[in-house]
């Protein structure tokens, strides 16, 4: 009886969720890609792209950044080497660079300051890739992973590591990654 009580709830959810971004003009894929997100990765840059969508998924920080996006971080691809953190650590030193090229290639009209979602959006980006720079590859990251997850009493540290080493991460946003 709960079960199908859950099931209507989530399937009213579900439809009204689905009405108001068609409201906005908005697809509904955009609701799926939530409700059923990737769990299996094959290589780092899909690893990359997934902190990075992590990283803008706090307060307003995702309406901010996936506007001028067409609502996609993938458009990042552009300014981030199809998401090569290798090619993007070559290519920046600083989260001012990066949001000089973003600002020029997405004609952005967006406050500079160091407090503004942007340029602490940039941070993010430098530092996700500074981590994730730290494997080989896609197998290295993995097996780095899975040494948490093997072990239930260090599972909760990966988090918390995350959230020391990816600028702009708290702790729900390492969940969420």
């Amino acid at each position: 009886m709960e079960r199908n009580k859950d099931i209507k709830i989530y399937s009213i959810g579900k439809k009204f969720l689905i009405e108001r971004l068609k409201e906005k003009g908005k697809n509904e894929d955009l609701l799926f890609r939530h409700l059923e997100p990737k769990i299996k990765f094959n290589d780092l840059k899909e690893v990359y792209l997934r902190l990075l969508e992590s990283g803008a998924n706090r307060s307003l920080m995702w309406n901010v950044i996936t506007s001028p996006l067409n609502g996609e971080i993938r458009n990042l691809e552009k300014v981030l080497f199809d998401f090569d953190v290798f090619l993007v650590l070559k290519k920046y030193s600083t989260p001012e660079k990066i949001l000089e090229d973003l600002v020029r290639i997405f004609d952005l009209k967006i406050n500079l300051d160091k407090r503004g979602l942007w340029f602490q959006y940039s941070t993010t980006i430098l530092s996700g890739a500074k981590f994730l720079s730290q494997f080989d590859n896609f197998r290295d990251f993995d097996n780095f992973v899975r040494f948490f997850h093997k072990d239930n009493r260090a599972r909760k540290a990966l988090p918390l590591l995350l959230k020391e080493e990816i600028n702009g991460f708290g702790l729900a946003l390492a969940c969420d990654f």
